[in-house]
């Protein structure tokens, strides 16, 4: 009876381990897969950037984070103002461009703050943008992803738009 009621125990405890082991496990990925996809997000700008020779950006928000393209051209037709229309042909009127806006929504229990190079605090930003610029170059930035006690930082490298450091904790 007495080993019965010791084996009991000890299938408890092992359960009790088990069940914080998965709830930890649990807690790093909620905050991996808004990194992962910050990470992706950066090397998609740093890419557009180049190979379309156009600004690129990443706007930060409290709950999300989008992607687009820094300073989308407007082609507008206005005849009043030249006195004559600025197109002849249908022909010769250049294609309209979509402005492709990636957005990533953190969910209610995913915080997002950011700290600017030489800067020694964190910010919850409220619109912070983050510009690739057509050489490739790209601010130095540090983005914390945070839930309950834990967080994931991410240092990018300003050349490369890669990750420069990255720091996890999960209590």
């Amino acid at each position: 009876m007495m080993e019965m009621l010791v084996s009991l125990f000890l299938i408890v405890i092992i359960l009790a381990i088990a069940a914080v082991s998965i709830e930890s496990v649990s807690d790093e990925s909620r905050l991996q897969h808004p990194a992962v996809e910050m990470k992706a997000f950066a090397k998609k700008a740093v890419k557009s950037a180049i190979a379309e020779q156009r600004s690129y950006s990443i706007f930060l928000y409290p709950r999300f984070f989008l992607m687009r393209e820094t300073y989308p051209e407007i082609i507008e037709e206005e005849e009043e103002d030249y006195g004559f229309a600025l197109f002849d042909d249908e022909d010769d009127v250049p294609p309209v461009r979509t402005v492709v806006t990636i957005r990533h929504d953190l969910g209610s229990d995913v915080g997002l703050e950011v700290k600017r190079w030489n800067s020694k605090e964190w910010i919850v930003p409220q619109e912070e943008e983050w510009v690739f610029a057509p050489s490739g170059l790209c601010e130095p930035l540090s983005i914390r992803f945070t839930r309950k006690d834990g967080y994931i930082e991410i240092d990018f490298n300003p050349l490369t738009a890669g990750v420069q450091d990255e720091r996890l904790y999960v209590p």
